[in-house]
């Protein structure tokens, strides 16, 4: 089963319109999928920002990741 979803923001200014990964917690993957909305926490304040999973990830290629 994918531990990580990449997600595009929704409403992001286009300086940072590139996909970012977050972990997807135990109890939430199999209610997560591609073309799901999910909430997740953003930038150096962990603000809640409205996300659009586009894919599901085996691993983050190394990076630490924050959970959806």
């Amino acid at each position: 089963m994918k531990e990580y979803a990449r997600v595009y923001l929704l409403d992001a200014p286009f300086c940072i319109d590139k996909p970012y990964d977050y972990y997807i917690p135990l109890q939430m993957r199999k209610s997560v999928g591609v073309g799901s909305f999910v909430s997740v926490p953003f930038g150096n304040g962990n603000r809640q920002k409205l996300a659009l999973v586009f894919e599901l990830i085996e691993n983050a290629d190394g990076k630490q990741t924050k959970p959806i």
